[in-house]
């Protein structure tokens, strides 16, 4: 008895479907982890660079870091001030 690969069936038909269809519209899970992952590094080290040039900039000017409470800091009173201008920054400072 010969098998015709076209014959319509609801099972045939599913199967296509799981084994052609389904790849072609579906995208690589890995892939997509892995864009998002090194967005996320990307986003990561454009922050760490901005609280380094703060660091840097206090250490120039001769400026302590710390103040009597972390919120009136030199270095998050820097942070916020930059944080005015890219409010990514803002939005890491609270985290």
């Amino acid at each position: 008895m010969e098998l015709n690969p076209s014959n319509g069936t609801k099972c045939h038909i599913e199967a296509v479907e799981v084994m052609v269809i389904l790849p072609q519209t579906t995208h690589n899970i890995g892939n997509t982890l892995s864009a998002t992952h090194a967005l996320e590094k990307k986003q990561n080290r454009e922050m760490l660079l901005k609280v380094i040039e703060v660091v840097q900039y206090l250490s120039r000017q001769g400026i302590a870091l710390r103040g009597h409470y972390e919120v009136e800091s030199n270095f998050m009173q820097l942070l916020q001030l930059r944080g005015k201008d890219d409010p990514r920054v803002a939005s890491e400072e609270n985290k």
